[in-house]
């Protein structure tokens, strides 16, 4: 018997939380990766918080990106540390600049 494949790691997984922002969301996964970080995107709009928590931790994230309409006008993100249960809203371009955030 094989044991099974060790799980799939990734930086950031990013929830979507409004479905007008899935084009937003997809280009911050794109210059996210184009900085070297391996990024999940789930873009099942309306899907709740709790159930994005979990499928990021499947995905062995180290951090929850939800991208939402209000902190999305102020040109941020809500990034949760999902390692030590913290949040805080993190401007979209310190994000990628390599700003870790929480």
């Amino acid at each position: 018997m094989t044991p099974p494949p060790p799980p799939q790691k990734v930086d950031d997984s990013i929830l979507v939380l409004d479905e007008s922002l899935r084009p937003a969301a997809c280009g911050l996964a794109a210059r996210l990766r184009a900085a070297g970080r391996s990024v999940d995107i789930q873009l099942e709009g309306g899907k709740k918080i709790k159930a994005g928590i979990k499928a990021a931790e499947r995905a062995g994230a180290a951090r929850l990106l939800l991208v939402g309409g209000d902190e999305w006008a102020r040109g941020a993100v809500a990034v949760r540390d999902l390692a030590a249960f913290e949040q805080a809203e993190v401007a979209v371009e310190a994000l990628v600049a390599g700003a870790e955030g929480v």
